[in-house]
Order: structure tokens, then C-alpha cells, then sequence
């Protein structure tokens, strides 16, 4: 066996010992989502559209 060989079979160790801990870890990971969207009860106040406009700016032009 050949110094090569030797660090080949090394890394082959090591990316399955990787592997096996990657899949543990994602196992015990909880599930992390966005979850249902909520929008406040007045979401209708807060639309951008009528935040930047307000009926007594005068036009120009």
C-alpha cells in the first residue's frame, strides 16, 4: 500500500463518518418553517398603496 493509497482510504473514512453525522443531525433538527401567515386585524390601514397617498396633498403639474 502506497502512502497515496493510505490518505485515499482515509478520506473515505471520513466522508462516510461526515455522512453518518449529517443524517443524525438532520434527523434531530426540528422542522423549521415559515408557518401560516398572519395578518393584523386592520391590514387594510396598512396597504402601501394608501400609506404614501393622502387626499389633501395637492397635485403639481
Amino acid at each position: 500500500m502506497g502512502i497515496n493509497e493510505f490518505f485515499d482510504a482515509i478520506a473515505k473514512v471520513v466522508d462516510r463518518f461526515a455522512e453518518e453525522i449529517g443524517e443524525e443531525l438532520r434527523e434531530k433538527e426540528p422542522k423549521i418553517g415559515r408557518g401560516p401567515k398572519v395578518e393584523p386585524e386592520n391590514s387594510e390601514k396598512n396597504s402601501p398603496k394608501e400609506a404614501f397617498f393622502h387626499p389633501d396633498f395637492p397635485k403639481t403639474g
